[in-house]
């Protein structure tokens, strides 16, 4: 039997500890800018990339940051996708409900005769800044109209996603009213809490204030879940970026390559030309050591 506790970092007494995807199989992860919320994303998604194959587990990656923080995991064959956008997310989250629903139509069918079920692949619909599909940040009716189906559907994978094995984890820096519902929220058991700004974001996040008094290091937050009896201070691993490229490159076919024109890209070593007292933005120039002109 598959096991589904994955290590979620370390206390300061140096003890591992596990979040059980199985027992609470939905997460909310929350905090400040900076705190390092995307890094624990990705490390999870790394993580159990490597552990399961891809018939064990599936991912429907969101990231509304225009996929900048997820782009190199398209290439693992667990990952359906990137969705960048709102209304490729609104699709995505379709896809996964939809997915949801054949899965307990096929369960109804067999227990109704008494048959075996199947075992059904892992599909996590991982979220990072979710609070951009809002739809309080809706700009047309139309838009709003969009954004709130994708709360509907998410809704009710929270509620009951669980048997047919569709699970949520939802990234956000504030889940509040407006950025996640309430019939939502409550559903997202396991709780990643990283430093707040302040008192009310931590009691937003964790029903009560200490988020706020976290050692400002990235990786450093509260674990709350059903099965520990308090939070539980930790600091989250976090994968290099040389150690990712050496998972991922391998993946990548070899006839893919991103033709971008030499004069949309600014390098490390360009900086900006100064003419006169007016600087150049248009004419970047070539330095010998960084911040040294040549």
């Amino acid at each position: 039997m598959t096991s589904w506790s994955i290590p979620i970092g370390k206390t300061r007494y140096n003890q591992t500890v596990y979040h059980n995807i199985n027992k609470i199989p939905h997460a909310k992860v929350a905090g400040a800018t900076g705190s390092g919320k995307t890094e624990f994303l990705r490390y999870l998604v790394t993580y159990m990339c490597m552990r399961y194959s891809p018939k064990q587990l599936e991912f429907i990656i969101i990231d509304l940051k225009n996929g900048v923080s997820f782009a190199p995991f398209q290439w693992f064959p667990h990952v359906h996708g990137i969705f960048k956008t709102v209304p490729e997310a609104v699709d995505a989250i379709k896809k996964a409900y939809e997915t949801m629903v054949e899965r307990l139509i096929e369960v109804e069918r067999l227990r109704a005769v008494f048959r075996r079920e199947p075992v059904y692949s892992r599909l996590i619909v991982l979220i990072d800044e979710g609070g951009e599909l809002s739809p309080a940040f809706a700009v047309t009716d139309e838009d709003k109209a969009m954004r709130r189906t994708a709360m509907h559907y998410l809704s009710s994978i929270a509620r009951i996603g669980r048997e047919p094995r569709v699970n949520i984890i939802y990234g956000t820096q504030r889940p509040d009213a407006d950025t996640l519902p309430v019939a939502i929220r409550g559903q997202l058991e396991g709780v990643f809490c990283f430093r707040t700004e302040n008192e009310l974001d931590s009691k937003i996040v964790l029903r009560h204030e200490g988020a706020e008094k976290l050692r400002w290091i990235p990786g450093r937050f509260l674990y709350k879940s059903p099965l520990v009896k308090h939070d539980i201070e930790i600091q989250s691993p976090y994968v290099p970026q040389k150690v990712l490229k050496r998972l991922i490159e391998p993946l990548i076919p070899s006839d893919t390559f991103y033709d971008i024109p030499r004069d949309e890209v600014r390098f490390r070593d360009e900086q900006v030309q100064e003419a006169g007292d007016v600087a150049c933005l248009e004419t970047p120039m070539k330095t010998k050591r960084w911040g040294r002109i040549s």
